[in-house]
């Protein structure tokens, strides 16, 4: 994807959005946000009931995954913010991938693991002992940072220029796709594994804990500028 939008190949494409600011920079400003598709998909999990907020994470060993990804940026900050020091009084080890993270959690290796949907689902539905603690989503708004802004809609700039009303009309059924995801996640999860996406199952299961929506405008610019600002 990044050398195809580099290119000018693709005209609208959904990225993480701190790739869409690296984007911006490296096409010396072609590419624009068109929308905020996705807030925070991060879960806390444990396999207990000792975790009823941030501090309750003092003394624990957790595993995750996304070392080096604004995952690991988003936790750190809050931990940061919620007088936690990693290293300290907590530690996070890091997996390659998140199905490992899952894996490790039903060998028993790790009570507290971090994950985002739908692996989260996954991992409770194979292992019902586990059970979300933390909402990482809330967290960060708890900390009046707005909407945890992970995902984004990115155009080409000369697109959106030369044709706005093409433009409106993607952006306009886009809109309806999310709005009939999150309302009808039953038609929405057969969807999903009748393209090889993900089991139907899972999927139902995981749609309202993945914070699916379509964000414009100002209040999208807002969210943007107070996440990049905690990356910077």
């Amino acid at each position: 994807i990044i050398g195809e939008v580099i290119a000018g190949n693709i005209d609208i494409a959904a990225v993480p959005t701190n790739l869409a600011a690296t984007l911006y920079q490296r096409t010396q400003g072609s590419i624009e946000i068109a929308a905020v598709n996705t807030l925070g998909v991060l879960y806390i999990l444990e396999n207990s009931d000792s975790i009823q907020g941030m501090g309750d994470l003092a003394g624990k060993q957790i595993l995750s995954a996304g070392q080096g990804t604004t995952a690991e940026y988003v936790i750190n900050y809050l931990l940061t913010q919620n007088g936690l020091a990693l290293g300290e009084n907590v530690v996070i080890d890091y997996a390659s991938e998140h199905a490992e993270v899952a894996t490790q959690a039903q060998a028993g290796n790790y009570d507290v693991v971090i994950l985002p949907e739908p692996y989260a689902t996954s991992l409770m539905t194979q292992d019902n002992a586990f059970h979300i603690a933390i909402d990482v989503t809330e967290e960060w708004e708890t900390l009046g940072n707005g909407a945890l802004a992970m995902g984004g809609v990115i155009v080409q700039k000369s697109f959106a220029e030369e044709h706005p009303e093409a433009l409106a009309a993607f952006m306009e059924e886009y809109q309806d796709s999310v709005d009939f995801v999150n309302e009808n996640p039953t038609e929405a999860a057969t969807l999903m594994e009748t393209y090889d996406i993900i089991k139907a199952d899972v999927a139902e299961k995981a749609i309202p804990n993945c914070n699916i929506v379509c964000i414009t405008g100002e209040e999208a610019k807002t969210a943007l500028e107070s996440f990049y600002q905690v990356l910077l």
